[in-house]
């Protein structure tokens, strides 16, 4: 049985995972995770994960990243503010950057909706509203 374990194993571990975006619309769901890393540029930022709970996509995934970097002083301080007004949704207030990402974990499980909207240069924008 572990033979055959890890013959699947060894096949499918570095496999990029298959993942189908959700069309443009609203949906019900929770944050399962909402977490600071680096992003694949070694940027700073944030992903919140939600799981959607009815509808035709119920149980499928969906991502919202915000970086929390810029090309200059004036892109930080814009994604900076979303990233504020994005913990006020949640009740967080926070007096430092490190307590917000300390306060991350209080946002799962909570009921959101979210809105997906794909703009026409492909960037998909991600609304969110704490039920």
């Amino acid at each position: 049985m572990i033979d055959e374990l890890n013959s699947i194993f060894m096949e499918v571990k570095d496999a990029e995972p298959e993942f189908e975006n959700i069309p443009d619309g609203e949906y019900l769901a929770i944050v399962t995770k909402a977490e600071y890393k680096l992003s694949k540029a070694e940027k700073p930022m944030v992903q919140f994960t939600f799981k959607i709970t009815e509808g035709d996509y119920k149980d499928k995934y969906h991502n919202k990243f915000m970086m929390l970097s810029g090309k200059d002083e004036a892109s930080l301080r814009a994604n900076l503010s979303r990233y504020g007004t994005e913990l006020k949704k949640y009740g967080l207030q926070v007096t430092s950057i490190q307590e917000s990402f300390d306060s991350l974990k209080s946002t799962i499980s909570k009921e959101v909706k979210i809105t997906v909207k794909t703009s026409d240069s492909g960037y998909t924008n991600t609304s969110v509203e704490v039920l």
